[in-house]
This record gives structure tokens, sequence and C-alpha cells, in this order.
């Protein structure tokens, strides 16, 4: 009785001991497996960090070099800029060949013929007609000085009238383009 006694005391305590280790297997299987799922989910979460940091560093390469062309090219930009006006800055052209035909001595008129900007080649532009009452060699000179102001301008077409012979005071018109900027409206 006593070797049977000891024999269930034994098959109870390895029974117990069992279920311990099982117990524990269980254990270390789900610890393993919620460390293999937690730390797959790091190393997801710093693929992307590391992901948005290589990002960032090209954006601000991108940055920096944008930030240099600038720099570098301000003045060609500050050119572009007033070679073709938007809205607000088109009354300084207005001004200049208003000051161009007071320097020259000459009697004239610029008028826009659309207020709204037309398209032509992928570029805007406002036509205009300018009458000039001058004789020939007058106008030429106010060509040349139109040419050099820092505008985009494209004549279109001159018509000369001289009732009195081309020495005598004419009217000229003249048909012309105003490139401007792309929105035109800021």
């Amino acid at each position: 009785m006593k070797v049977k006694s000891l024999e269930q005391q034994l098959r109870g305590q390895a029974r117990k001991f069992q279920l311990m280790t099982s117990g524990l297997l269980v254990f270390v299987v789900l610890t393993t497996f919620y460390f293999w799922i937690f730390t797959k989910q790091r190393l997801n979460n710093f693929q992307q960090v590391r992901q948005q940091v290589e990002d960032l560093k090209v954006s601000f390469q991108s940055r920096d070099s944008l930030n240099q062309f600038l720099s570098q090219n301000q003045d060609g930009i500050k050119l572009v800029s007033l070679a073709l006006p938007n809205e607000d800055n088109v009354v300084e052209f207005v001004s200049q060949v208003e000051n161009l035909l007071a320097v020259t001595g000459l009697t004239g008129s610029l008028k826009f013929s659309s207020i709204v900007p037309a398209k032509a080649n992928d570029q805007l532009y406002i036509p205009f007609i300018l009458k000039l009452q001058t004789g020939v060699p007058q106008f030429l000179d106010f060509l040349a000085r139109l040419e050099k102001l820092p505008f985009l301008v494209q004549l279109t077409g001159v018509t000369i009238t001289s009732p009195n012979g081309i020495a005598d005071i004419t009217d000229i018109t003249i048909g012309a383009r105003l490139y401007v900027q792309d929105p035109f409206q800021d």
C-alpha cells in the first residue's frame, strides 16, 4: 500500500510537473509570439521613420538647390518679372511710354485694345494701339527708345498716313502686344 500510495503521489507530482511545464511552454510560446509581433511592428515603424527621414533629406536638398538657384538668378528673375508685367505693375509700362512721349516731344496716345490678356503660343499678351503725330525721323527715334524699355513688346503693325508728304507731320498708328505674366492677375 505504501508503494501504491507512493506511486500515486509520484504520478500526482508528475502530473503537476507536466501541467507546470505545459503552462510554462504555453507562456513561453505566447510571450515569444507577442514579442515577435511587437518587434515586427517596431521594425515597420522604424523603417517608416527611416523612409521619412530620407524623404526629408531629399526635400531639404531640393529646397537648398532651389534657394541656391533663386539667389544666383535673382537679377534675372527680377528682369523677367519686369519684362512681363502683371496686373499690378502694367501701369509702370503705361507710365514709361508716357514719359518716353514727353522726353521725345511727341504727341500721342496709348490705348489697350483689351484689358483681358489674349494667348498666343502659350504666352499671354495685351494688345494695344499707340497713335502718334510726328515726323518720320522722330518716329524712328521713338521706336529706338521704345525698344530699350525693359518690357517685352512686339510690334504687329505700323500704319503711316501723311496727307502732305512724308516730310510733313504724319499720323502714325502702331499696333503692338505687351507680353504679360501668366497668371496675369495676382
